[in-house]
């Protein structure tokens, strides 16, 4: 079963799309609020920062998918710090704006002083990963303040949002600039890509996808709260709910992308896993042909009478004899090597007999072959040779006479047809059930393991001389299932493998997985095109959205304004009724109505007796103290369809639509008394005198107003503080 590491490892092409994707949303944003209000960071400089990054994720994408990085290295150090120049801008112009600390451009020469100096004394890895940790250490600490410094500017939702993007901003550049790829110099050899995945146990690639994911989720929140703030976002529900409804399809479309990706890429690999082990078939029967047909001679051969009697007699012409029948028989079969061994594990005759490594008198008392053909079962072994160093098969028959065992019969085939069909292979093996390489494709691999075995394990199989003293080297660090994806030297592979011999030997081969990766690839580039598509979509909408809403307040705000000029415009400020241009409107207005459908119209006009005394008296704030009272008094008790304005000084006019001329003259009197019994705070009281007059057919507006001036003049003449009625 595959774990969560390797899991996560095969899965490192989508983080790197995904990162990639997060930092163009980042960066999205960014260029929003740099158009916008928002003007207290350097937006710009963080877009462009934004921008850069997505660009080297994506080229640790295309890195991942060719499986080498070739060319590629300088463009990507290139990207890599540049992104990190363009942060530590957007710091340094932050910083100016946040609390009007000027930072010099010097600082790019202080920091880019001691990476340039390392490279002289360290190779340009070395130089590379200095320089990395310079710049990261710097920017990490100067990003986090500065985004602190910006939450602590906001008391709403917005600053736990902002530290959210401090902490993560903090975690994302140490990530990216401490944990560097491993090399000799300290602390690159202690803290580095490796003993991150060892110790947190997923890539720090993964880690920092996550990082990038949760920047980018706190900037569109950001966002969203900062529209809400600034009121430049749209306050009706299905309006807001666009925004949110397109970051949700994105999720869902990473997600889908990402089954998409996963399901393309299986099923290139079930594909060429069917294909390894159809082709492990083959090469397994072919196995399977050559060992029993040598098998089947080493029983023929055992009930020679001639082996029987070497055995018994121990002659030397019978050996000798003995000796050149396995030297043909050896030749016939194709054969490294046939020969007789006695009840003791002694050879006593063999077909290299004439040859310096002669086996005669060898003792292979311990070899598994001998011991299991002495119990009357034919043997099969796979090992190194102790004498000829050569990996072969051997097979045994125990050799009879009657029904006692006198000796064993040993045929010793090499493995080099194998050897030659594994050559097609660029990782191919031929594996012990412990898993030691007996046969590769590359001899480098020789009596490696495929995985670990314990101390005691390899201690059991030195002692045997199964396969020498090793070396027992682990290519995997645990035991693989056959059809599981694995990653071996930075490249992806379908580990196949399939029994093909005696006692669960196996056949185990690496098929890389390129056009695996390139099916994956092809799955991202179309969720890259629909995700980017959507991004767009989404800074569209919000920038349409944001212009509406400024649109939409500009509007209200024109409306409000105008609202006010055109009250400005038709009251009076100090009493706060309608001036005289607005009543003249208003009349003439009136007058039309009236007219037109022989309804009934009447005007009273009052003022304020002595009033010049009470000004000369008082002074003339509480002469516009007694104007506002009464004023609103006079709202107080007219109708609602009646209109007041000050016509002038201390004079009044009231319009009364649909009124006659006696419940005209009514109304006036209500007025003109409550007026005198209302205390102004002055010793006088206030009176006023009121003329009334109702609108005639044949009126115009000068001889309307002139007739209800008269009205007030006989008022005053009559005494004050009194009514008067002109009806004609």
């Amino acid at each position: 079963m595959l774990n969560i590491e390797d899991l996560l490892i095969s899965e490192l092409d989508y983080a790197f799309f995904v990162s990639g994707l997060s930092f163009l949303l980042i960066g999205i944003c960014s260029i929003i609020l740099s158009r916008s209000s928002e003007k207290r960071l350097a937006w710009h400089w963080l877009a462009a920062f934004a921008f850069t990054h997505t660009l080297y994720d994506w080229l640790e994408l295309l890195i991942w998918v060719l499986g080498y990085s070739g060319d590629f290295s300088i463009i990507r150090s290139v990207l890599h710090s540049s992104s990190l120049l363009m942060l530590l801008e957007f710091n340094r112009r932050s910083i100016d704006r946040l609390v009007g600390k000027y930072i010099s451009v010097w600082v790019y020469v202080a920091i880019l002083l001691p990476p340039l100096s390392a490279a002289l004394f360290l190779d340009t890895e070395a130089a590379i990963i200095f320089a990395r940790y310079v710049f990261s250490g710097l920017v990490s600490l100067l990003t986090a303040w500065v985004s602190l410094r910006f939450a602590f500017e906001h008391s709403d939702k917005r600053r736990y949002i902002l530290f959210m993007v401090a902490m993560t901003a903090f975690l994302f550049t140490l990530a990216a600039g401490i944990i560097v790829p491993a090399d000799e110099f300290f602390p690159a050899s202690v803290i580095n890509e490796v003993w991150f995945q060892q110790t947190f146990l997923i890539p720090v690639q993964i880690a920092r996808t996550l990082l990038a994911l949760v920047m980018a989720l706190a900037f569109w929140l950001y966002l969203d709260f900062f529209g809400k703030a600034t009121h430049l976002y749209l306050a009706e529900y299905r309006q807001r709910r666009y925004l949110h409804i397109t970051g949700g399809f994105l999720i869902l479309l990473l997600l889908g992308g990402w089954y998409a990706t996963d399901y393309l890429g299986k099923l290139y690999i079930d594909d060429l896993h069917k294909d390894a082990k159809s082709e492990l078939s083959v090469i397994s029967n072919r196995i399977s042909g050559e060992l029993r047909s040598v098998e089947g001679v080493t029983v023929s051969l055992s009930t020679l009478p001639e082996f029987i009697q070497a055995l018994n007699d121990r002659e030397l012409d019978l050996i000798a004899l003995t000796n050149a029948m396995l030297v043909r028989m050896n030749k016939a079969v194709d054969a490294s090597l046939t020969y007789i061994l006695d009840i003791n594990g002694v050879v006593i005759a063999s077909s290299n007999y004439a040859e310096p490594n002669s086996l005669i008198g060898k003792n292979f008392h311990f070899r598994p072959y001998f011991r299991d053909a002495l119990e009357g079962n034919n043997s099969h072994y796979f090992a190194l040779g102790v004498v000829t160093g050569e990996r072969g098969y051997y097979t045994g028959y125990p050799v009879k006479d009657g029904e006692n065992i006198i000796g064993v019969l040993v045929i010793k085939k090499l493995m080099d047809f194998l050897e030659e069909d594994l050559k097609q292979y660029q990782y191919g093996f031929f594996t012990s059930p412990d898993g030691v390489i007996f046969l590769a494709s590359n001899k480098q691999y020789l009596f490696s393991t495929l995985f670990p075995l314990s101390e005691k394990r390899k201690s059991e199989i030195r002692q045997s001389k199964q396969f020498g003293n090793g070396p027992y080297e682990t290519l995997f660090q645990r035991p693989r299932l056959d059809g599981e994806s694995l990653t071996y030297h930075d490249e992806k592979y379908i580990y196949t493998t399939q029994t093909a011999a005696h006692y669960g030997w196996k056949l185990t081969v690496l098929k890389p997985q390129r056009t695996s990766v390139v099916n994956r690839f092809f799955g991202i580039v179309i969720t890259l095109l629909l995700s980017t598509l959507t991004l767009i979509f989404f800074a569209a909408l919000y920038l349409e959205l944001r212009s509406s809403a400024l649109l939409s307040h500009n509007q209200k705000a024109l409306e409000e304004a105008n609202k006010k000029l055109t009250l400005l415009a038709n009251t009076d400020i100090l009493t706060n009724v309608y001036n005289r241009k607005r009543f003249n409107e208003l009349l003439e207005k009136e007058l039309q109505r009236t007219k037109r459908h022989k309804h009934q119209l009447s005007i009273i006009m009052f003022d304020i007796d002595h009033f010049k005394q009470i000004n000369d008296t008082y002074g003339h704030q509480v002469g516009d103290e007694v104007l506002k009272r009464v004023a609103s008094i006079c709202k107080s008790g007219i109708r609602d369809i009646d209109y007041i304005a000050r016509w002038g000084g201390e004079e009044f006019m009231i319009l009364s639509p649909e009124t006659g001329i006696e419940e005209a003259g009514q109304l006036a009197e209500r007025v003109r008394e409550q007026i005198s019994l209302t205390d102004f705070g002055i010793k006088e009281k206030i009176y006023c005198s009121f003329g009334v007059t109702e609108f005639k057919d044949s009126d115009d507006i000068e001889p309307f107003i002139h007739r209800v001036d008269q009205a007030l003049y006989q008022a005053k003449g009559a005494g004050r503080n009194c009514v008067v009625v002109i009806n004609s």
